[in-house]
């Protein structure tokens, strides 16, 4: 069985162009990637918050410290203070984690504004 042309030759035909152009389905970058997305905007407010409450929960039990007397507080700052130094210099790993939870505390509320909105055009931060 032999299949026929009605229009001539394939060759002669017009193609028509693709209805959607192909676009980069992951960007270059996994943040961008992840922030593009529902899901990676809910993904954020779920390690933003455990972060959070991780904080609360251990900001709370080294303030307990003070019922233990002058010197159990003392001790507590010179170690927060003293954290991971031969590795790190001197209260580098205390800053790092004041800009973990600056980031946390940013980004939080950010991503759950914008996940939370149906039109994106109302929310201007963290665009």
């Amino acid at each position: 069985m032999t299949t026929r042309l009605l229009d001539g030759p394939v060759a002669d035909r017009r193609r028509s162009e693709p209805v959607r152009t192909s676009r980069n389905v992951w960007p270059s970058n996994p943040a961008v990637a992840l922030w593009s997305t529902m899901v990676g905007k809910k993904v954020v407010m779920a390690v933003t918050g455990i972060v959070l409450v991780g904080f609360v929960v251990a900001h709370m039990l080294g303030n307990l410290k003070i019922f233990l007397g002058a010197e159990a507080i003392d001790a507590y700052a010179a170690f927060l203070r003293t954290m991971g130094e031969p590795l790190f210099p001197y209260s580098v790993l205390l800053w790092v984690v004041r800009i973990v939870l600056l980031a946390c505390v940013a980004l939080q509320p950010c991503a759950g504004a914008r996940s939370s909105s149906s039109s994106s055009s109302s929310i201007t931060c963290c665009t």
